[in-house]
Order: C-alpha cells, then structure tokens, then sequence
C-alpha cells in the first residue's frame, strides 16, 4: 500500500493535460516531456507538471533533468516527501550516494513509518560499503512492513555479501512467500 502522501493531480485545468496523461503510459515521453514544459511555461508553480516530466525524464534514463525538476518541484512545494524520495532515487542511480541518502533521509524524517524510504536509504549507504547502517534501514523497513518483499531481498544480499549465509538463506525464503502472497498465481 503507497504510503507517501498525494499531491495534485494533471486534473488540473493545463492546456496539455489530457494529453499528458495518454502520452507518459504509453511510452511516448518526449511528447509528454514537450507538454510538461509548456504547462511549466504556462504556470511555473505547477509542481506537479514538474514531479511528471521528472519521471519521463527518468523513463528516458535523463537522471540529471530528473534531478534538476525534482529540484524545481521542491521549491514550488518543499514539504513533499515524494519528491525528495523520488530525487534520491534518481542520485542512487547517478553513483551520488551522499546526496541520496540526504534526500532520503529527509523523506524519512516527513513519514518515518515509509518503509521504501528506508530500503532505498539502505541501498545508498551499502553502496558506499556502510553495510551496518544499511542493515539498519532494512531491518526497520521490515519492522514497519513485514510484507516488503524487497526489504527482506536486500537484508538477504546483504546477509549474504558479509557470509551470512543462513540469514540469507532465511531472508530470500521469506520475500519468496511475502512476494507469491502478494502476487498469488493461478493453477
């Protein structure tokens, strides 16, 4: 279940709305990307025009421009959590742990109970070879849900990249069962 707090919707009365939400599913994103900016032109302060064209960016694998309108976002509503995540996202996968585990520390500290915020942080400092304070992060995002199969995954890679083998071994059978759970297939 999304925990992390909904902000404006593309409802909004912008001139390429509609066409915004058809073209970002279908994977035409520098259609969407074109529209993003032009309802930015036409408002600057529509943070969700800005949250959108981000994750077009990324689909495109454009992380700086990602980065550079989670960024913009943030000015426009600097008490979104969302957006701090998803920029930490985007830092993680630009080799810029410092800046990811910052950001994600920040979304954190806005809804603590967010349990992907803390397997994202955990990656971030196992990135940097902070393998305890990532252990940390994991072990809490299974304490907030222990139905987060990716949680108990990276506290089961973890487990096994410092040789706990029967941990992992534990860890990766427990995520099987969270995940079949989750999604159950038919037989």
């Amino acid at each position: 279940m999304e925990k992390r707090r909904r902000w404006s919707t593309l409802d909004e009365p912008q001139p390429a709305g509609r066409r915004i939400r058809v073209a970002t599913p279908i994977g035409i994103y520098s259609a969407a990307i074109a529209d993003f900016a032009e309802a930015i032109r036409l408002n600057p302060d529509y943070a969700e025009a800005y949250r959108a064209r981000a994750i077009a960016y990324e689909q495109e694998n454009r992380l700086a421009d990602a980065v550079a309108d989670y960024s913009a976002m943030l000015l426009v509503q600097p008490d979104n959590p969302t957006a701090y995540y998803s920029r930490g996202n985007c830092y993680f996968s630009l080799g810029r742990y410092d800046a990811a585990i910052a950001d994600h520390t920040v979304a954190i500290e806005f809804d603590p109970s967010d349990s992907l915020a803390h397997v994202h942080r955990g990656n971030a400092y196992r990135a940097k070879g902070d393998r305890h304070r990532a252990l940390a992060d994991y072990n809490q995002a299974i304490l907030l849900d222990q139905n987060d199969a990716l949680a108990y995954r990276q506290r089961a890679t973890l487990y096994q990249e410092i040789g706990e083998v029967e941990k992992a071994s534990v860890d990766f059978r427990v995520a099987e069962r969270v995940a079949q759970r989750a999604f159950p297939t038919e037989g």
